[in-house]
């Protein structure tokens, strides 16, 4: 849920910021769908034809625009080009003959296998920045002949692919997600607050149990509770409330009764491991290092990304400590 911004440290240690890592790609593609795009262009209608020519003019742009220029050009081919890409047929959404000749020439499908794989790597986000749930990282194993894929990343498209099949390799319309986010979204939208390139997510709300005193009781709380997402001073409610929709986040996280009980027993007995003396055997590391053994993950938000549900357990911890 950070911000993907500033100086990225790849999977192979090397750092980067993440304009360097847009370029690699823009670099990457820019002259194939360039290529692709002029050999369908005498194939078309004339209208259709003009329409790849103004994307073909346009490619650079397109494919380098930060968060709110890639708006500008979804604004725009809505209303110069209202469903010109894709039209309903009774219930479902199929793609016009200019819609799939884009498609084609962008190639998402291909370069999902090949370039987006060293653009995961290179940004390097360990967990999913809409959920921060599950991990997103990508690992494999070399053998003899072959190289084993043992766990592979998703890119959901901010700006639906199908809709925009122009934006479908935009570097800032990538997010790097799981599975499930990556389904949940599907075609929807969200607000440009929601994109992980133009905002910190974590920022905008914080979870909240409902129950505050269920921890506390005698009987222990049950494997679900009631969690809500509170907005921060000046978030809209309505477009939080959309993101939590779309991502299933209250059903998903209300299933960890078992991590909110132990955050909430770890902040009773914290004035015991607040104490440094009584970890002279860890001597040398700093009071944040000792603060993320007894919580059992990372502490700051900034470091969020770093593993999942340290979002949920800082917050958790929060409240239980009483500073929510």
């Amino acid at each position: 849920m950070n911000k993907i911004s500033g100086i990225r440290v790849g999977v192979d240690g090397v750092q980067r910021d993440v304009s360097s890592i847009c370029c690699f790609l823009v670099n990457a593609v820019e002259s194939e769908i360039r290529s692709r795009l002029n050999a369908a262009i005498s194939a078309l209608s004339a209208k259709d034809a003009s329409i790849a020519t103004y994307i073909r003019d346009n490619l650079n742009s397109i494919l380098s625009s930060n968060v709110m220029d890639l708006k500008k050009w979804a604004d725009f081919f809505d209303a110069k080009y209202p469903n010109k890409f894709r039209r309903k047929n009774k219930k479902r959404w199929r793609q016009t003959n200019i819609g799939k000749v884009i498609t084609l020439a962008f190639n998402y499908d291909r370069y999902r296998e090949n370039i987006l794989v060293e653009v995961a790597k290179q940004l390097n986000v360990k967990t999913c920045p809409y959920c921060n749930m599950h991990y997103t990282l990508y690992a494999n194993e070399v053998k003899k002949k072959s190289v084993e894929k043992l766990a592979r990343f998703q890119f959901d498209h901010f700006f639906d692919k199908k809709r925009y099949p122009m934006l479908s390799m935009s570097f800032y319309n990538l997010i790097p997600s799981c599975s499930v986010c990556n389904q949940g979204k599907s075609t929807g939208q969200l607000a440009l607050e929601y994109n992980p390139y133009y905002s910190d997510i974590n920022s905008l709300f914080h979870f909240r149990l409902t129950d505050p005193l269920g921890p506390y009781i005698a009987a222990r709380i049950n494997d679900e509770v009631e969690v809500a997402l509170n907005p921060e001073s000046g978030v809209s409610i309505i477009g939080l409330e959309q993101y939590a929709q779309m991502f299933h986040l209250k059903a998903l996280y209300g299933r960890h009764g078992d991590i909110v009980q132990e955050v909430y027993d770890k902040a009773y007995e914290d004035p015991y491991y607040e104490n440094p003396s009584n970890f002279s055997f860890l001597s040398g590391k700093a009071p944040v290092y000792l603060k993320r053994l007894w919580l059992g993950n990372y502490t700051e938000p900034e470091e969020i990304e770093k593993r999942p549900m340290a979002k949920f357990m800082q917050d958790m911890w929060r409240q239980a400590k009483g500073d929510q």
